[in-house]
């Protein structure tokens, strides 16, 4: 149980401390988000005076140029002016809007869920946004979202934007598909392959994601952009902090923009999309319900042939692990569920018995009472061992008080001893530590499913009001550094049964107890982890605290029905007559922890006989 505890609060320590940012990165975060400000002052000027934004790429320098609109209109039928029309189309799940400015999706509705203000979720809705694709034409510089294509063909569930040049035509055509939350999105490009000179049309593409839930620290926290290359492997952006990459035209499978429980992705059907530098970055301004602002410098490969295409999907949609997994491309991924072992307990585990209790109940708080229930039952008989090895270290305690009244100043031979006595009865002292150390990778893999999980979003149980964010109780007129301004119940209730359970161990385990060390840090962790857990998931601490009250019970029922201490101490009686007539043997632990300890005495023997000396 020490060894658990100690374990859960180092990687929690660990992982606040190497995902702060630094204060050359705080530093480096005031300094762009001036310079950005600057940049968008002189842009508006620019814009005054030009009356219209037309932005290009240059293809040589991979940097953003001004043109004339003049420039820009003459190469195509229609004019680079105006707000453009809207067009949307609806299915049960989405609400989809397409703009003729650009010819792009421009915002999605999401029909089934809410925002915490009780407002539809709308993803992809900011006028700052951008995809655009940048190429030459007749070498002049062209960015597509600056133009107005022509509505070329619609029916209920497709649009098929065109920009028409006297040679040839640009179009992009969006059909709503048949799976949930996807969009199929084609490019075409047609008799314009003696104009366009690049071998790879730039898309740009740059969402600012609005805050969805109701603690935006937290969801900015898990908003990032994630990747799947040809070989399958998913990697992304760190989520706590900002950062950049570039990936070196490394072609990739889908690229997406990915905050808590939702995301929008782009997913190449055929061929992959390379791509170049990739961010994630913070808005400086902490007021601003902007997550954060993601940008991908995409590639698209052209053949230069009289009839391009390039087939592609847009995912929008939730973060939900089923869904996500029947596209069948590793989108599934997104959800990040933990590394190595505890994403295998989850997906192989949990996953499987949440979703079969979730067909036939309808309230996840009890849910997650009977997943507690039946994790907790098939790990009993790991449990009753550790219990049983910590009784049998109670059973003892007569001989191991007898050794400390006996060498009350001598630590080390308090230690050698004592191991004698756990030898001579069959006793192993790690015997305990073990079951609780096999039961840890679904105590840690329900600490990356339950904050994970969009099925507990704006649930509801007792007072809690949403299981996927934390449970107050009280709001504090102040904020508490670590514990924050907010009481959590759950969190309570899990660190009062944290403390129960640990004095009910303590009390079957007197070699512990014994040592003021030990025991101050059994009573210290359940305090330590008040603070880390209180602003966590009202799910997880739910979990947590139930956990903890089965383990007590069964504890509780272990050491009344299933154990008698006077019987348990005569076996240990009876094993130290049979030994007693027998070769002593010691397993290579014991032998190792003796030798260590003979060495200990021996060298605290010879630090005395130095100073007698001296």
């Amino acid at each position: 149980t020490i060894t658990a505890f100690v374990l859960i609060g180092l990687i929690l320590i660990i992982f606040q401390y190497v995902n702060q940012p630094s204060a050359e990165e705080i530093e480096r975060q005031k300094q762009e988000a001036q310079q950005a400000k600057q940049e968008q002052l002189a842009q508006e000027k620019a814009n005054a005076a030009n009356n219209e934004e037309t932005a290009t790429f240059d293809a040589n320098k991979n940097t953003q140029t001004n043109i004339s609109s003049e420039e820009a209109k003459s190469l195509f039928d229609q004019a680079a002016s105006g707000e453009g029309s809207l067009t949307t189309l609806e299915t049960d799940k989405i609400k989809a809007t397409f703009s003729s400015k650009g010819g792009r999706l421009e915002r999605v509705e999401l029909k089934d869920f809410k925002t915490a203000s009780g407002e539809p979720v709308v993803l992809m809705d900011d006028e700052r946004d951008r995809f655009s694709y940048q190429f030459r034409l007749n070498n002049q510089p062209i960015a597509t979202q600056e133009f107005n294509f022509d509505v070329q063909q619609q029916s209920d569930n497709s649009i098929a934007y065109r920009l028409t040049t006297a040679d040839g035509y640009i179009e992009q055509v969006y059909k709503l598909g048949d799976e949930p939350y996807s969009i199929d999105y084609d490019l075409n490009i047609v008799g314009l392959q003696n104009q366009i000179a690049d071998r790879e049309l730039n898309l740009r593409w740059k969402n600012h994601l609005q805050q969805q839930e109701e603690d935006i620290e937290n969801e900015r926290y898990r908003t990032s952009m994630y990747y799947q290359d040809m070989e399958n492997s998913v990697d992304y952006l760190a989520e706590r902090t900002d950062d950049e990459s570039n990936l070196d035209r490394e072609r990739v499978k889908w690229m997406s923009m990915k905050q808590h429980f939702f995301n929008n992705t782009l997913i190449a059907k055929e061929k992959g999309i390379r791509v170049g530098e990739i961010a994630s970055l913070n808005p400086s301004d902490k007021s601003d319900p902007t997550l954060k602002v993601l940008t991908a410098d995409m590639f698209i490969p052209y053949d230069a042939s009289g009839n391009f295409n390039f087939p592609m999907q847009i995912y929008t949609g939730p973060n939900h692990y089923n869904t996500l997994k029947d596209k069948g491309i590793g989108l599934e991924n997104v959800v990040y569920l933990g590394w190595a072992i505890f994403r295998w307990v989850n997906i192989w585990f949990i996953i499987p018995i949440f979703n079969f209790l979730n067909k036939y109940i309808g309230s996840y708080g009890i849910i997650i009472l009977l997943l507690t229930l039946f994790i907790k039952t098939i790990l009993l008989p790991l449990t009753y061992r550790s219990y049983k090895s910590m009784a049998k270290m109670g059973a003892l305690k007569p001989e191991l008080e007898e050794i400390k009244k006996k060498y009350p100043d001598d630590m080390q031979r308090q230690q050698q001893e004592t191991m004698k006595v756990y030898a001579s009865t069959g006793v192993n002292p790690v015997g305990g530590c073990l079951p609780q150390l096999l039961q840890m990778p679904i105590l840690i893999a329900m600490f990356y499913f339950f904050p994970s999980s969009i099925e507990l979003r704006q649930e509801s149980f007792l007072w809690a009001h949403d299981l996927s964010t934390y449970d107050s109780i009280f709001n504090l007129p102040f904020n508490i550094p670590l514990y924050g301004a907010h009481v959590s119940l759950f969190t309570l209730l899990m660190a009062g049964t944290s403390l129960a359970y640990t004095k009910l161990n303590s009390q079957m385990n007197p070699s512990a107890a014994a040592n003021p060390q030990m025991a101050f840090i059994q009573y210290f962790m359940p305090i330590f982890l008040l603070f880390i857990f209180n602003s966590f998931p009202a799910g997880l601490t739910y979990y947590y605290f139930l956990s903890n009250l089965i383990s007590f019970g069964q504890q509780l029922f272990i050491k009344k029905f299933m154990l008698d201490d006077d019987k348990l101490r005569k076996e240990l009686m009876e094993t130290k007559k049979q030994k007693a007539n027998q070769p002593q043997k010691q397993n290579k632990f014991q032998q190792r922890l003796e030798k260590m300890l003979k060495e200990q005495q021996a060298r605290q023997q010879q630090m005395q006989d130095q100073r007698k000396k001296k």
